[in-house]
């Protein structure tokens, strides 16, 4: 019985991985990641954000008026939608949007630059050269 479940198990074991993989669009494994934010809301208005996936919390930050802050992470390969999320706050304000999710931005985000503006968030756009990339928040 013990050679017909490895006969059975390790080929299924390797067409979920292989169909993972696919799906996600790679069979190497997944680069390092780049997220960078930078505060670009205006006047004298501090950012507060907080980013975070399922697997790890970046903490709390604060960014005055054209500050930036980043960190790198390395997508799950077992997870087909690996997802870092972050909220963000200035006075009155309150906002959610995703900066990485693996299905959408495998193929056009190792280095993902944020502006954080008022109404949307803008991510740099490598074959504009400019951060036209524009997108409103979650609510």
């Amino acid at each position: 019985m013990a050679s017909f479940n490895g006969k059975v198990v390790l080929p299924m074991l390797l067409l979920w991985f292989t169909v993972t993989m696919c799906a996600v669009g790679q069979l190497a494994p997944p680069k390092m990641r780049h997220i960078k934010i930078t505060n670009e809301l205006g006047g004298d208005l501090a950012l507060t954000f907080h980013c975070k996936s399922p697997k790890r919390d970046y903490g709390v930050q604060v960014l005055g008026p054209h500050a930036s802050s980043q960190f790198s992470f390395k997508p799950n390969i077992w997870v087909v939608d690996t997802e870092v999320s972050c909220n963000f706050q200035w006075p009155n304000e309150s906002h959610d949007f995703v900066v990485f999710r693996l299905q959408r931005d495998v193929e056009q985000c190792i280095d993902c630059f944020y502006n954080i503006l008022p109404n949307v968030v803008c991510r740099f756009d490598d074959d504009t050269g400019a951060y036209d990339d524009c997108l409103p928040y979650y609510n």
